[in-house]
């Protein structure tokens, strides 16, 4: 099972959110992270993000008044 970049296309044209977006991807990727990460050689520890705030910045850009390819660039 693959992703159908027909019904990607058509939904950024429909400027779809984030759950129907997750909805294409038949495997786990795409999610938010959930659970602490490490990066090797490093001590940097990325920050969880709250999922909330991150659907609600992916809504503002996905409303834009702007061209699909711009939208899908800047998320």
């Amino acid at each position: 099972m693959g992703v159908n970049y027909s019904e990607i296309q058509e939904l950024l044209q429909q400027r779809a959110d984030y759950q129907a977006r997750l909805n294409l991807i038949p495997y786990d990727g795409g999610r938010i992270r959930g659970v602490p990460v490490t990066i090797g050689g490093s001590t940097y520890v990325p920050p969880i993000r709250i999922e909330s705030v991150v659907v609600e910045r992916i809504d503002e850009i996905r409303l834009q008044e702007k061209d699909a390819v711009d939208i899908a660039i800047e998320l």
